[in-house]
């Protein structure tokens, strides 16, 4: 069996990104025990964040700090979700979540 990731490597996984210029990775943790939510601000900074994307999406939607501090932005929804294409034919259609009612 061979590892994934060489001794010392890295792998950073993009997951999403907003409609401020910030980007959203998923690492593993260095231990290999599991993974990590890596939130990247505009001017390079990056921040960490132990928990579940489902959970981390929920937080920034809601207000929270959740790419550094001071990055709390209010969402009040509809979310939007453009899914990337699966191959080069693919056109997938912009999917709107639901009312927040916050």
């Amino acid at each position: 069996m061979h590892d994934v990731y060489p001794a010392g490597a890295m792998s950073l996984v993009p997951i999403t990104s907003t409609d401020r210029g910030e980007y959203v990775f998923l690492a593993p943790l260095p231990d290999r025990t599991g993974q990590r939510i890596c939130a990247a601000e505009h001017d390079g900074s990056w921040y960490e964040y132990r928990m579940s994307f489902s959970e981390w999406l929920h937080r920034y939607l809601v207000g929270e700090d959740m790419v550094g501090p001071n990055s709390a932005v209010f969402h009040p929804g509809p979310g939007l979700l453009e899914p990337l294409p699966m191959s080069p034919d693919d056109r997938p259609a912009p999917r709107y979540g639901p009312e927040r009612g916050i």
